[in-house]
């Protein structure tokens, strides 16, 4: 477009064209309007040629255009200007992609500014270019400390030298990187302090030539978190290496998924034998049933379940305690402790209870009367052999082999002249008896007859309680050794005078009888 559109017009006709123009752009283009009144009143004042005059105009269909002009003033003879003509050049693609520019930088800096990783840019010289707020944040510098400084600011007084080294090598292969990769960066703040650092790089061509961009993150709390986690996860292995517990993963079917193994303790079977297949396939069936409820019943319940049970290992016989919880939806993890030798030592505490206490009997018996000059030991034998013991147990009780105690029992035999155990026995019970009759023992001997009779149960037999409490326990649970020493006690009662009524001795006849095995024998039954 040229002036030269408006050739015979009249200058108030122009004058009007062209404000009409400049209101149209004032709206898009606020600073065209006072940039217009300043060329024409140059133009009027100097009466020149305005060169690069940049104005904007509406084009008869209507169209906004921004065009650059030389505009020339034309006079008359007396220097007055009568009209202007224009040699003008569209620049509007050029004007719009300059502020399309303009729009991208102030993203791109938004963009920036937003992050917050920190940003730096250096040139070729290893001077600062550009450095973000949150740079700036982070290595404590106000806004624009950090421009025209050199990079090594940055970075540990120790590292700069070998820095300047690795920038330079980097300036001839540039591509973005992550920067030290497997080394451990810091940075270095204004007052001195350092911190972890994570950097990635990356080439960046500017209007100054080849420049290196850094993206920088302050990893303290990272790293911080990661050293936390290491130590629990530490805390946390130590912990189950020191349980003596092994932990088997079970899903709903029964398929072992994982195994965590105890220290000193070994599965049933290895895990490569187990892991992947069905505790049907591994356990004895029975023992596989018990466990199967216990994981249906764990996941349904939310509960934990307990589970005891003994497996037959190499070295022998093995007991088992087990928890049973539900760890996932599907899934519950079975907690096996191996109590073999904790139930072992219970054992043995007991045997020694046991045998404190029947060593402390003995004594006291010992102390009342001993007809037949035993030992303390072969009396301590004597009193297990009245009580119904075969020697195995007695030598578990005692802590000594059953060769010993057979010993024990061939001196009883001889010193009580007796021809076997039993017969030792009934000397032993009736000597016992004989022990207590004194001046009064006839008359206590009476109460214990009573007492005696009082507790019998209805089949005939004895079980556990005082008197007449006895007879309020199930009338078919009669303990043998109870009963066996029930009557040995009412048959001497008798043989010193006491009255025995005769129903007492038809009942424990009835029970003898319906208590004898088929092979004539009598022993514990059920």
């Amino acid at each position: 477009m040229a002036m030269g559109d408006f050739s015979g017009a009249r200058k108030d006709l122009i004058q009007q064209d062209a404000q009409r123009t400049l209101i149209i752009f004032e709206r898009k283009y606020p600073d065209f309007k006072e940039k217009q009144r300043e060329i024409i009143k140059e133009i009027n004042t100097n009466k020149k040629i305005v060169k690069n005059t940049v104005l904007g105009w509406i084009t008869k269909d209507g169209r906004e255009v921004i065009m650059e002009h030389t505009i020339i003033p034309i006079t008359d003879e007396n220097g007055n200007i009568v009209y202007f003509e224009s040699i003008g050049r569209d620049i509007t693609e050029r004007k719009r992609a300059e502020e399309e520019l303009q729009r991208s930088k102030e993203r791109f800096k938004a963009l920036i500014e937003s992050s917050n990783e920190g940003i730096v840019s250096a040139g070729s010289d290893g001077r600062i270019a550009f450095a973000s707020a949150a740079a700036e944040r982070m290595f404590g510098y106000g806004p624009g400390e950090l421009d025209g400084q050199a990079i090594e600011t940055l970075v540990p007084e120790r590292s700069r030298d070998e820095h300047v080294g690795h920038r330079t090598d980097y300036a001839s292969h540039p591509e973005p990187r992550p920067m030290g990769k497997g080394l451990t960066l810091a940075g270095r703040r204004k007052d001195g302090t350092e911190f972890p650092v994570e950097i990635s790089l990356s080439p960046l061509e500017g209007p100054d030539g080849g420049q290196i961009m850094a993206l920088i993150s302050d990893i303290t709390e990272r790293e911080r978190m990661e050293a936390e986690l290491r130590q629990s996860t530490q805390r946390n292995v130590a912990l189950i290496d020191a349980i003596p517990d092994m932990m088997f993963t079970i899903d709903r079917r029964g398929v072992y998924v994982d195994f965590v193994p105890a220290n000193g303790n070994e599965p049933y079977a290895p895990p490569d034998q187990f892991l992947g297949r069905t505790v049907f396939e591994v356990l004895p069936a029975s023992l596989a049933q018990d466990v199967m409820q216990g994981v249906e019943l764990a996941l349904d319940s939310g509960r934990p379940e307990r589970l005891e049970y003994e497996l037959e290992l190499d070295d022998g016989r093995h007991q088992y305690e087990g928890r049973i919880v539900k760890s996932k939806d599907d899934e519950a993890l079975a907690i096996v402790r191996d109590v073999t030798a904790q139930k072992r030592l219970e054992r043995e505490e007991e045997l020694r209870r046991v045998r404190d206490e029947l060593e402390g009997r003995v004594e006291k018996e010992m102390l009342g009367k001993n007809p037949y000059g035993l030992t303390f030991r072969e009396f301590t034998v004597l009193h297990l052999a009245a009580n119904g013991a075969a020697d195995k147990e007695i030598a578990d009780q005692l802590g000594i082999s059953t060769f010993t105690v057979s010993k024990h029992v061939a001196n009883i035999l001889g010193k009580m002249a007796a021809s076997s155990r039993t017969e030792a026995c009934v000397r032993a019970l009736r000597a016992m008896v004989y022990v207590r009759l004194g001046a009064d023992g006839r008359r206590g001997l009476a109460e214990d007859a009573r007492w005696l009779v009082a507790g019998q149960l209805k089949t005939g037999g004895w079980g556990y309680g005082s008197g007449a409490a006895m007879t309020r326990l199930n009338p078919k649970w009669a303990d043998g050794s109870n009963s066996y020493f029930a009557l040995l006690a009412l048959h001497e009662a008798e043989r010193v005078g006491v009255n025995v009524q005769s129903r007492t001795w038809r009942l424990a006849k009835a029970h003898w009888e319906n208590c004898q095995n088929l092979n004539g024998s009598w022993g514990y039954r059920d």
